[in-house]
């Protein structure tokens, strides 16, 4: 429960950091200008029409943030205009495509390396986007047969290049030359119609080609693979501080997925669609035919997930997943995490041999509900070795002793297991309960700072510091309650059991739903404010109680924030894999923001 919550938290966070994406379009995309950009480009990016993206960003911003729209979308216009040094965007400004296409890393730094491709009148562009002082230095060159002029005060030369409608802007003599001749750069040609359509029928968007940078960098990239391994084993074979040797295997593990998906992938395409409803993410990467990720590929199947709209309203995670990954490097990657970590190596090598076999049951399909910070919820495992799923779970709290963790915080006793304790319906229940010791967990914490890292862990864990757990199976269903007591932990199994007030009912939950992958391996929602809540409210106790504890820092004041009460909304992350191509979409509904902005209102107008 935890790990999922956690996991789909980073993956939305990093996945903001470094790519937007839009939904699946609708119709068919036309390859506008494609085919001049360069097929060894490494990167490009897309802008689908000037004028037009400024246009439905302001429409979006206006449904999102009605009462920010007009003082963001003034800020973005301000920033542009400095950013552009007064130029005139109008000859550029219509609703064809824009393309910069990066053909060379190490020549960006000095002004190379880059193709612009933009639709607009050719004569018009040279009058009012060019400085007067640019247009000074315009003049025709005899060798490659395009006009060229001074940028950046002669620093740089740049060629520009007529097409009948179409502006090509570099500073490459040699592809100035080809443009100008008439020929292509062909980069249509070795995108599939696929690619193509997710690339350009979005607002914005990023095209990676990992074939290209293979090819170039391939040597570079297997020599810092080669370093890395190194340094990772001799961590490993010596005491790293802080690190469990477990952590240090989990860490090599991904450091080789990262490697392998980066030497099979053919291509990557990041991009933004701004809509009314909501903003839409997306990531795309496809692989090579004949690469061992894609024989991963092939052999799983995307779901429609019909149990997503059963589950019980009202919380702020849910999660639902069917992907089998045994046998594969990510599922040894997985195989290595646990809630239970223990420093003696033979409780570690029991703790990670019962998590080997674990990893290598019938996963079946896994859903998880939880409230915030995951402190309270419910994991269900629909898989034909529930049982096994429950008697191995057991074991590893068995094989736990007081020098074990739960969480990375160390316990004060081995856990207390009561078989049988509870039962509900057709499943038994096995109680395991937790103490953990905060006292131990601050013991090499400097003073001043341990006042804050204790109240840190009692907004994770509550106050005693006491975990409850239920685990039961009735054959098919294996089952994980966490809640402060049975009553608790009853009240959650009901509602999941019961199919009152499921989320197929809610109009947000319908609306975040449709803008996902409507086939997926794993499909997560999370309650927009109540997520938002969760996270500042921890982030606030830590952040105020080290401001003014560390000297130097100064004291940090920030507001107490209000529980939201608000309508849910809901973001929604999903991923879906089929042959040759892996998919990450999220979907951040208009009316999240409102919410949110709601909820932050004593943050954002603080200095009003």
């Amino acid at each position: 429960m935890k790990n999922r919550y956690w996991l789909s938290i980073v993956a939305i966070l990093g996945f903001t950091l470094s790519a937007w994406a839009a939904p699946e379009p609708k119709g068919e995309a036309k390859p506008d200008n494609l085919k001049l950009l360069p097929d060894n480009a490494v990167v490009v990016l897309q802008m689908n029409g000037f004028g037009r993206v400024k246009e439905r960003l302001g429409k979006m911003l206006a449904e999102a943030a009605p009462d920010k729209a007009q003082e963001i979308t003034g800020l973005l216009n301000s920033g542009l205009e400095a950013a552009l040094g007064g130029r005139d965007l109008k000859p550029i400004s219509g609703t064809g495509h824009l393309y910069v296409a990066i053909t060379d890393f190490e020549k960006i730094t000095s002004g190379g390396g880059a193709v612009l491709v933009m639709p607009g009148d050719y004569n018009d562009f040279k009058k009012k986007v060019l400085t007067d002082e640019e247009q000074k230095t315009l003049k025709k060159d005899e060798e490659t047969g395009a006009e060229v002029y001074d940028l950046s005060g002669g620093i740089i030369k740049s060629y520009l290049i007529d097409r009948k409608g179409t502006i090509i802007l570099t500073s490459e003599a040699d592809l100035a030359k080809k443009y100008a001749k008439g020929e292509n750069g062909g980069l249509e040609k070795i995108l599939t119609k696929e690619q193509i359509e997710n690339f350009i029928s979005q607002d914005l968007s990023i095209f990676v080609n990992l074939k290209e940078i293979n090819k170039r960098y391939g040597d570079d990239i297997k020599g810092f693979k080669a370093l890395v391994g190194p340094l990772l084993d001799g961590l490993e074979m010596g005491d790293a501080q802080g690190v469990s040797k477990s952590q240090i295997a989990a860490m090599k593990g991904l450091v080789d997925l990262i490697f392998q998906i980066l030497e099979d992938g053919n291509s990557s395409i990041f991009s933004i669609d701004f809509r009314p409803e909501g903003l839409t993410l997306k990531a795309i990467a496809n692989f090579g035919a004949e690469t061992s990720s894609n024989k991963f590929l092939k052999a799983i199947k995307p779901e429609s997930f019909p149990e997503l709209d059963k589950l019980p309203s009202g919380h702020t995670f849910y999660s639902i997943e069917k992907l089998d990954i045994r046998g594969t490097k990510a599922g040894a990657l997985l195989g290595a995490f646990s809630d239970i970590t223990d420093e003696d190596e033979k409780v570690a090598k029991t703790l990670e041999e019962l998590n080997k076999k674990l990893a290598e049951l019938n996963p079946g399909i896994a859903i998880s509900i939880s409230d915030a910070m995951g402190t309270n919820g419910l994991d269900i495992v629909i898989s034909k070795d529930a049982d096994k799923f429950l008697d191995t779970n057991v074991k590893i709290f068995k094989a736990s002793t007081n020098k074990s963790q739960y969480g990375g915080t160390p316990i004060k006793a081995a856990p207390k297991i009561t078989p049988d304790a509870e039962k509900q319906g057709n499943l038994k229940f096995t109680r395991v309960e937790i103490l953990l010791d905060f006292d131990k967990a601050l013991i090499d914490v400097e003073d001043n700072l341990k006042p804050i890292i204790k109240k840190t862990l009692e907004r994770a864990y509550g106050a005693e510091g006491k975990i409850n757990l239920w685990l039961g199976s009735d054959g098919t269903n294996f089952m994980t309650v966490k809640a402060k007591d049975w009553t608790a932990a009853k009240k959650l199994i009901d509602e999941y059991t019961s199919n009152k007030n499921p989320l197929s009912s809610d109009t947000a939950f319908k609306e975040t739903r449709k803008n996902l992958a409507q086939n997926a391996n794993m499909i997560s929602l999370f309650e927009t404010a109540k997520t938002i809540y969760g996270l500042y409210t921890f982030g606030r106790d830590l952040f105020q109680g080290i401001g003014g504890a560390i000297p130097g820092l100064p004291p940090v004041a920030l507001p107490e924030l209000k529980a939201p009460e608000g309508k849910a909304t809901y973001i929604g992350l999903s991923v879906s894999l089929k042959p040759e191509t892996a998919e990450i979409t999220i979907f951040v509904p208009a009316s999240g923001f409102k919410e949110a902005r709601k909820l932050l209102a004593p943050l954002i107008d603080r200095d009003n």
